[in-house]
């Protein structure tokens, strides 16, 4: 069950990972690569050695990043433990010959083949892609060029018409703009700046704008059924400070056009030199009995319908490709599996997994898979899941099933820590929260006596988080210091949350008790396990990577 549904999140992933082969490559890092010492020994599980490097990879799965900043706090000899636990499941597992079960080989297969995609992308394209500070420049003073415009939209050509016309009579733009337009700006007579990057989102726009002369007022301009008029009022040249600020994003841009560049290149240089054939007559017949509602018939044909040197696409396939697609789409979902395969055989022709740091990422991923197969197949089966044992689950564990509770919360924002002060002092001789905060407070809830409304704990700043729970209605906390102003808060009522029925929240139910249950098997078995193995931990090395691991 559990292993089931982890495959179909993962096949959902790797379709998504391989979308680069629409001509653009997504690949950018390598997800797990990590630098050792092999030497690096913290524990060795029945002649199997436990590496920094095995722990490291261990504590990126849980934590699911690299830099690892979010468990600098962990406990490692516990983790430590938890690895030597799994490594005796591992063993269980090949000991039952899973590792030889297609299912794991499959598996082990498209790690490699994941990687070594990866792998290539980043030679082929990654390393050859180079941004200077030259270019930066000039993508800046080109985009970001600012126009000084004013806009007035209208919806029908009549009243766009009639606006020129006041407008050739003298009348001011702005207060036209005012008077008719429905754009955001009309408040602001019409005022807006763009930059000549935000100006490319819209062709026919940009075009007119480029055409005006300071002051100068366009024709009508129709643009997705609404009539514009346009006014320059003049260009800004933009600083180099705003410079530093887009950097950032320019050398981004620049990289992932130049990527994208290269990418279509490399897979125009893998087409030349491949044998590709595509049967056309085979898939005019395709169409004409995808027209006729008679491609049931070919489920299954084994029919060959491309080639791409030593890999095919029959017929069978063919249809489970363009399934979703219409007739027209057929030839580029084609062309974009003779890309995905011409890159997977030039990545597995390279064999990066024969080297390191590829092969010990193998080994590793390998006991993950193991690990799950052994969960799914020997311990999932041992769990009777029924509607009682379900219901008793939840009865134990019914906090967890509650809808959050809510605070009614009325507040006093101000900018200086003095301020607050005053106004609790004034708050404790008996004034009213509400007309306090209508005085003094700086926030958008003063025009309404500072009352917020209903929050859950969660939308709260961490210290009120940290104080409601303590409080009584009626009563006020603070000052409480968030970013740069004070706040002085009053609980005015509180809701408890509820219990959800067990109906709503049943599937949760069912997931967190097979949680529960496999852990409780799985330690069972480890008991067991330990009893007979040969362990053997190094304190010293332990201590010397904790060091290294916190710092």
């Amino acid at each position: 069950m559990g292993l089931q549904e982890g495959t179909r999140k993962r096949n959902r992933k790797e379709v998504v990972l391989y979308l680069f082969l629409s001509l653009v490559f997504l690949f950018s890092s390598d997800a797990f690569s990590v630098k050792e010492n092999p030497d690096n020994v913290l524990a060795i599980v029945n002649g199997s050695p436990i590496t920094e490097g095995d722990l490291i990879y261990a504590i990126q799965i849980e934590h699911r990043r690299e830099d690892l900043s979010g468990a600098k706090e962990l406990n490692l000899r516990d983790f430590l433990e938890r690895m030597i636990n799994d490594k005796l499941i591992v063993e269980e597992a090949r000991s039952m010959g899973f590792e030889d079960t297609p299912l794991v080989k499959k598996k082990i297969q498209d790690f490699i083949l994941r990687e070594a995609v990866t792998r290539l992308y980043k030679e082929e394209i990654v390393s050859k892609v180079d941004v200077t500070d030259e270019e930066v420049k000039r993508y800046f003073r080109e985009n970001y060029e600012r126009y000084n415009l004013r806009i007035i939209e209208v919806k029908t050509k009549e009243e766009a018409e009639e606006v020129i016309k006041r407008l050739r009579r003298g009348e001011d733009f702005g207060a036209l703009a005012k008077q008719f337009s429905t754009h955001y700006s009309a408040k602001e007579g019409g005022k807006v700046v763009y930059t000549k990057l935000a100006l490319s989102q819209s062709p026919l726009f940009k075009s007119v704008v480029m055409k005006l002369k300071p002051s100068e007022i366009s024709n009508i301009v129709e643009i997705n059924k609404r009539f514009y008029i346009v006014q320059m009022l003049g260009k800004e040249t933009p600083s180099d400070e705003e410079l530093e600020n887009k950097r950032s994003a320019i050398l981004k841009r620049l990289r992932k056009f130049k990527e994208e560049k290269l990418a279509q290149q490399y897979l125009k240089r893998l087409r030349q030199k491949a044998d590709i054939q595509i049967n056309r007559e085979l898939i005019s017949s395709i169409y004409k009995m995808a027209e006729e509602k008679k491609v049931d018939k070919l489920k299954g044909d084994q029919r060959v319908v491309v080639r791409v040197n030593s890999d095919t696409l029959t017929v069978g396939d063919f249809l489970v490709l363009t399934k979703e697609a219409t007739i027209k789409e057929y030839m580029p979902l084609v062309n974009r599996w003779i890309d995905r395969k011409l890159v997977d055989q030039e990545a597995l022709s390279r064999h990066y997994e024969q080297k390191e740091p590829l092969k010990q990422m193998i080994q590793r991923y390998k006991e993950q898979i193991l690990k799950r197969v052994f969960i799914a197949n020997v311990v999932v089966p041992q769990i009777k899941v029924d509607e009682e044992k379900l219901k008793e689950y939840y009865q134990k564990h019914k906090d967890k099933y509650k809808n959050p509770d809510l605070y009614r919360i009325q507040q006093i924002t101000v900018k200086s820590l003095k301020k607050a002060k005053d106004i609790l002092n004034e708050l404790k001789k008996g004034a009213d929260f509400s007309w306090l905060a209508k005085r003094f407070s700086t926030d958008r809830f003063a025009s309404g006596s500072g009352m917020v409304g209903w929050k859950r704990k969660s939308e709260m700043p961490v210290k009120l988080r940290e104080l409601i729970d303590k409080m009584k209605v009626g009563d006020v906390t603070g000052p409480i210091k968030t970013g740069e102003v004070y706040r002085i808060v009053r609980l005015e009522d509180k809701r408890e949350g509820k219990v959800k029925r067990f109906e709503l929240v049943k599937e949760i139910v069912e997931k967190e008790y097979m949680d529960q249950e496999i852990k409780r098997i799985l330690n069972e078995y480890v008991k067991q396990l330990r009893k007979d193995a040969e362990i053997v931990v190094f304190d010293d090395a332990i201590k010397r990577f904790e060091e290294k691991f916190k710092t």
